[in-house]
């Protein structure tokens, strides 16, 4: 497997994005109220579409219909009680930010033979984890701080993935036998 310079480019646009999201988060934290309306009418929007394109057009499959029954009563649900994903958010988030620190931590503990630098992100990813448990299991609990914890959560997280981008791509392009460093066997 080989790390072109497309894929970490992408990795550095995805953690650019998910590190400017969780600033708008932390210095905007009542926004969360309109992503959920916004979502909402998104959804909607894209519901009675795909409900018109299977009423309109006689080849269209039954899953047109399904998806735009689902999409409009999700919809529906995030105008009419936007607080309903103002409280799933926060776990939503939660696992993501588990599941990013984990699989980090998991990368850095089979790369130590290769990157020097292993500890660092292995600690940053533990700290990481310790972030994204707290906010799942603190969901109610003053959602303004939830959601400036999942700003600075989704921050650390953005900029952990840009480091280590930059610090795995390093020690891939030094590296004698690159294949070690992305390719791992694990044997019993």
């Amino acid at each position: 497997m080989t790390l072109n310079k497309q894929h970490f480019l992408f990795t550095l646009l995805a953690a650019a994005a998910t590190t400017a999201f969780g600033i708008l988060l932390i210095a905007v934290p009542g926004i969360l109220n309109r992503i959920c309306l916004y979502t909402g009418i998104l959804f909607c929007a894209v519901g009675v579409v795909l409900l018109l394109l299977y009423f309109i057009r006689k080849q269209a499959n039954s899953t047109h219909l399904v998806y735009g029954i689902i999409s409009v009563v999700i919809g529906v649900l995030l105008c009419i009680i936007p607080g309903l994903l103002t409280f799933l958010i926060p776990i939503l988030f939660g696992l993501w930010i588990l599941g990013n620190a984990g699989s980090g931590l998991f990368k850095n503990l089979m790369t130590r033979s290769d990157n020097p630098f292993w500890w660092l992100g292995s600690l940053l990813c533990v700290a990481a984890i310790a972030l994204g448990v707290f906010v799942i299991t603190r969901p109610a609990d003053a959602m303004q701080k939830t959601v400036s914890i999942i700003g600075i959560a989704m921050t650390a997280n953005g900029v952990l993935r840009m480091i280590s981008a930059i610090l795995g791509r390093k020690v891939y392009l030094e590296s004698p036998d690159p294949a070690k460093v992305i390719d791992t066997t694990i044997e019993e």
